[in-house]
């Protein structure tokens, strides 16, 4: 059973087949597959086709398995070797000007709880956005890890839980971060309280407006066009992540 996002992900790899999709699967041979890749070269990135041999190598290990192929073409084509970009990160003066402009502006103490906490934990933003106030152990000043929120294009932000076990851990949090929370949670209780029955009261840490979950891209667009505002040096979202594992 696939998830949705899986699954659209998996449709794109497979719309990329449309130059030999009219050649029966019994009779493609790796020679076709390979000018398939071939042709892919320079206009696709290596990640994306090697998701298409991926797709290919199952598809055609599961036509063997139900006899529906004498001969698998995919022992024959040679799989793409992955080109991995060199890791941006920000250097430690560019994050103390970042997190300066951050804490002196009341309106980004969302943002600034957002990002610090981001860096302590080094966790997806999609995790990060599924902690709640439950999973928080201020007595102990650890945070459970133990799921993750992704948009449905059918459903909406949805929960899930990890893949496998060791996605799930516990992470202790300095003091610091621990007491950065306790403001930040006084703050969301006067939002509570003054929103009333319009308030979703669903225990998530960082929310819309109205209590309800941040969606998992808002993060993102919301740290670039700060980014340039305040002419602070341009990095992708995922650099947060990257920094932090530099600086654990």
């Amino acid at each position: 059973h696939l998830r949705s996002n899986s699954f659209a992900r998996q449709k794109q790899s497979a719309n990329k087949l449309a130059p030999i999709a009219h050649i029966p699967i019994d009779q493609l041979s790796g020679k076709e597959i390979q000018k398939l890749y071939n042709s892919y070269d320079g206009v696709l990135s290596t990640s994306s086709i090697s998701k298409i041999h991926k797709l290919l190598f199952a598809a055609y290990k599961k036509a063997v398995a139900l006899r529906m192929v004498q001969y698998n073409p995919m022992q024959a084509v040679e799989p793409v070797k992955i080109k991995y970009k060199e890791m941006s990160v920000f250097s430690f003066s560019e994050l103390l000007r970042i997190f300066r402009v951050l804490r002196t502006n009341k309106y980004y103490k969302k943002y600034y709880t957002l990002f610090y906490l981001l860096l302590v934990l080094g966790c997806r933003i999609g995790e990060l956005l599924a902690i709640k106030w439950e999973d928080i152990d201020f007595k102990n000043q650890i945070i459970s890890i133990n799921k993750s929120n992704y948009i449905s294009k059918t459903n909406g932000i949805q929960t899930k839980k990890p893949k496998t076990a060791g996605s799930i851990r516990l992470i202790a949090i300095p003091p610091f971060c621990a007491e950065l929370l306790k403001q930040y949670r006084r703050k969301q209780k006067e939002d509570r309280i003054r929103l009333g029955d319009q308030w979703i009261d669903e225990d998530w840490i960082f929310t819309q407006w109205n209590g309800a979950p941040m969606y998992p891209t808002t993060p993102t667009a919301w740290f670039s066009e700060f980014l340039k505002r305040h002419g602070l040096p341009h990095r992708k979202f995922h650099a947060l992540r990257h920094t932090s594992a530099t600086l654990l």
